[in-house]
């Protein structure tokens, strides 16, 4: 087997791997290019199938998305002339227009999360580590994937280890559930006041 042979093996692993957030790697990322964290990290935020405790965004809100993204390039590139019909989301009943919204919001949050972590993660290991380094870790430790492209292990600084951990909290029991215990956590004592 050829060098190349071999390159192109263990991307395809590290991806799979990414991708079905098995958290294995049989090559050290942190020599990798950054386009290749970044497809790496692509592939952790859509990862996993529905059910699972770990991922991202999970296989099937990812497919619903690409599908409702295309039927809605599809309608405009065929009926250019008609005007768009806006119905707001919340007004419908519609089952599929629900779960529509619902993939869009999780992919929302996501991002979000990414981002957050990333900004703060960035913070802790200084300039000198790599943006795409950086996302990538964010993204494994969100998706509680287990890749890790050097950042992670005992010598991340303090103010670096609260942040993973949180995002791979976060990650594991997703942020909706977060989102509304935090809101529990604050309206329920505002609420016993007011009453």
């Amino acid at each position: 087997m050829t060098g190349t042979d071999a390159g192109i093996l263990d991307a395809a692993f590290q991806w799979t791997s990414a991708l079905f957030t098995a958290g294995f790697h049989t090559a050290a990322l942190e020599g990798w290019s950054a386009t290749a964290m970044l497809l790496l990290s692509l592939a952790m935020v859509c990862g996993a199938a529905a059910g699972a405790t770990t991922g991202g965004l999970k296989m099937g809100r990812v497919l619903l998305l690409v599908q409702a993204t295309s039927a809605r390039i599809r309608g405009l590139a065929l009926h250019p002339w008609r005007l768009m019909e806006h119905k707001p989301i919340a007004d419908s009943n519609d089952h599929a227009v629900r779960t529509l919204e619902a993939a869009a919001v999780m992919l929302v949050l996501w991002l979000i999360a990414i981002f957050l972590g990333t900004v703060v993660l960035s913070h802790a290991v200084g300039p000198s580590v790599g943006l795409d380094r950086v996302v990538l870790e964010a993204s494994s430790a969100l998706g509680s994937v287990g890749l890790t492209a050097g950042i992670t292990g005992p010598d991340l600084s303090w103010s670096g280890k609260p942040a993973l951990i949180v995002m791979m909290w976060a990650g594991r029991l997703e942020i909706v559930p977060i989102l509304v215990l935090a809101a529990a956590l604050i309206v329920a004592p505002r609420h016993r006041r007011n009453h």
